[in-house]
């Protein structure tokens, strides 16, 4: 198993999309950058509602942004 620390910058691709290989990085204070399909993982805002990626994109300016999300933990439905 890796190690993780808080400041660290962890890099995965979409096999690694999974709650339980990112809460070990979550848990050590790090922050990932993950490669995944749009539908891959239960998305939440940070109130615990479900994430719209779509109206969050169709929000969204001609230009970067950035979205805080949660990723749910628990069984798809």
């Amino acid at each position: 198993r890796l190690t993780y620390a808080p400041g660290d910058i962890v890099l995965a691709d979409r096999y690694y999309a999974r709650p339980r290989d990112l809460r070990p990085v979550i848990d050590a204070g790090a922050d990932f950058i993950v490669r995944t399909g749009w539908n891959s993982l239960r998305l939440l805002q940070t109130n615990g509602e479900p994430f719209d990626l779509f109206a969050a994109l169709a929000a969204q300016q001609e230009q970067e942004g950035e979205v805080q999300v949660r990723v749910h933990e628990g069984m798809r439905v």
